[in-house]
């Protein structure tokens, strides 16, 4: 297929399968995120072949079919800024294995060499995916990780998973994980529902699936974030002067949707150990968590130990009732295992895309809430999500994990109509 040939008539036609095929990529990276807990069931092993094999799939269609490959991205801020700290954070993985003598962490360097390729891929691939087809994969997205947690709860039992405390989730997708479809995914899907002139129920669905899913996995942190995201888009609603709908009608939608949506869910669940599913991320939010307390305590010693290159990864561990547990928090995590190279390397990444952001803002003269806004708002989101988990979880290098920081960054920073051909 020669694009150049085409005349515009059937370049608008080739433009859209082009951007079919670009959906249908991001599809599968969205289905191996949400899925990510699949390697326990088809081994690490499997699931890094496949996305060995969505990685050739993507470099093939992008070599084969898109043209200006180097448009847009190439030229970006954050690319120059990604390249920066992958730089940093894998010669500090290296520089302390070389220091330690830990075979360990220089194999972790590879893996977070490979991670980093992949990414470039997903830089690649969704530069030119519209908005429109960035919400319907996450509406997808959604929808599959529900289905298959209610298929896993109802008829598949075995992939069933239910914890003590009455965390819910499925062999496919752990408690734990399981919220993250819902408190990122679902969002951008609100973001849709608020700024429609039409305000389509099909968004407000995935929207109260999402909603559904962090209940069920009962996290904390999903709970929290989940509200948070939701009111923030709600806030950028009312400061929306452009919008038919007043600022009490707003408020009035906000209070209705609340109430209702605690009223269904409390309704459909379940009483798991005398909680209603609704109770348990609040009972569990109220108990607090002091062996996290000591966590911090325990990796801040280490850190100051093992500065400045820090004593191989994986060794920041706590000590709790006899047995070792890793440190839930990736950032000093960091610091103590790989040093203050790694974590720079690692913050530059992480963060780098709210500077890009802040940037592009100032840049520009007149800031306008219009209905891109409730998109990048939604993106954002997702983006400081995941930086704000770091902070309470340990630090991955699965891709289940960083695929989904790559889905919102570039996303963050999508266009508003199809560009694969000019």
């Amino acid at each position: 297929m020669n694009l150049n040939n085409l005349n515009s008539s059937a370049l608008i036609v080739d433009r859209r399968w082009l951007c079919r095929q670009e959906v249908l990529i991001m599809f599968a990276a969205s289905l191996l995120v949400v899925l990510g807990d699949v390697r326990n069931v088809i081994t690490p092993m499997g699931y890094w072949l496949l996305w060995g094999v969505w990685s050739c799939v993507s470099i093939f269609y992008h070599k084969k079919y898109v043209v200006n490959k180097y448009d847009g991205w190439g030229k970006s801020a954050y690319f120059k800024i990604f390249v920066i700290g992958s730089l940093l954070m894998i010669f500090g993985f290296i520089i302390s294995a070389l220091v330690n003598v830990d075979l360990k962490t220089f194999y972790q360097s590879i893996k977070i060499l490979i991670i980093i390729l992949i990414g470039f891929i997903f830089i690649e691939i969704s530069k030119n995916i519209d908005r429109r087809s960035i919400f319907l994969i996450s509406a997808m997205a959604v929808l599959v990780s529900l289905s298959v947690y209610l298929l896993s709860k109802y008829i598949f039992t075995s992939y069933y998973i239910l914890l003590g405390d009455g965390r819910q989730g499925s062999a496919l997708s752990y408690p734990g994980v399981f919220w993250k479809t819902g408190a990122f995914f679902s969002i951008i899907a609100f973001g849709y529902f608020i700024s429609s002139a039409k305000w389509g129920l099909r968004y407000l669905f995935i929207y109260l699936a999402g909603a559904f899913i962090v209940i069920s996995d009962g996290s904390r942190t999903g709970f929290l974030w989940f509200i948070f995201s939701t009111a923030l888009i709600l806030f950028i609603r009312v400061m929306d002067k452009g919008r038919k709908f007043s600022f009490f009608a707003t408020i009035a939608f906000g209070l209705i949707l609340s109430i209702t949506l605690t009223y269904l869910l409390i309704k459909i669940s379940e009483t798991v150990g005398g909680l209603s599913i609704l109770a348990l991320p609040l009972d569990r939010l109220t108990a607090g968590d002091g062996l996290r307390i000591k966590m911090l305590d325990d990796v801040l010693n280490q850190a100051e130990k093992c500065l400045p290159f820090g004593c191989g990864f994986g060794k920041a561990v706590t000590e709790t009732e006899g047995e070792s547990m890793v440190v839930h928090n990736a950032y000093l995590a960091l610091l103590a295992d790989v040093g203050v190279i790694g974590l720079s390397g690692f913050l530059i990444i992480i963060f780098g895309p709210f500077l890009v952001l802040v940037y592009q803002l100032t840049k520009s003269k007149n800031i306008l809430i219009s209905s891109n806004s409730y998109f990048t708002a939604a993106a954002a989101l997702g983006v400081a999500g995941f930086a704000f988990t770091m902070a309470i979880h340990p630090y991955s290098t699965e891709m289940s994990e960083w695929g989904l920081f790559f889905l919102m960054t570039t996303w963050l920073f999508s266009k508003n109509e199809m560009t694969v051909v000019k």
